[in-house]
């Protein structure tokens, strides 16, 4: 379970046993990225900025090449359908991280070849519907075109 930041998360005992998290396993950057840990030093299961990362691909929860394309195009799609015209995904910006996966770059990358793509198809629906709203306009007598956005 992620926080609603996505810097913390917490696993059950299953999920850090598919991960092949024990005690054994170092913190990342101890005291900053980390796993919480009981006094006999076990992993708690609490995961404290992005430490949970390395885990998440370990146990098979996350796939790049898969879920980067598949929730840039859901997400993109409902942001467009909902009227935003800017999405802003700064990445990662604190200097704790790693590239746990080594495909940060690459992930980011496809980013925004999707963010290319649909920005281009939503370019060329709005344009069309401009051209087709000043047609309209036109048709009942005004040259001017339309004076509000059609966009719904």
């Amino acid at each position: 379970m992620l926080d609603f930041t996505i810097h913390d998360a917490w696993l059950n005992s299953a999920a850090l046993e598919a991960a092949g998290i024990t005690k054994d396993t170092p913190d990342t950057l101890p005291g900053i990225t980390y796993w919480e840990r009981d006094d006999d030093g076990n992993p708690t299961g609490a995961a404290i900025e992005i430490q949970w990362m390395r885990a998440y691909i370990d146990m098979g929860a996350w796939d790049a090449e898969a879920m980067v394309r598949q929730s840039s195009e859901e997400l993109f799609t409902i942001a467009a359908h909902n009227g935003t015209t800017t999405i802003l995904n700064p990445g990662i910006i604190t200097p704790n991280v790693k590239d746990t996966h080594g495909g940060m770059e690459r992930d980011f990358e496809a980013s925004m070849e999707i963010l290319a793509e649909l920005e281009k198809a939503w370019c060329m629906a709005t344009m069309c519907r401009a051209i087709s709203a000043s047609s309209r306009c036109r048709e009942f007598g005004d040259p001017r075109g339309p004076i509000q956005s059609d966009r719904q």
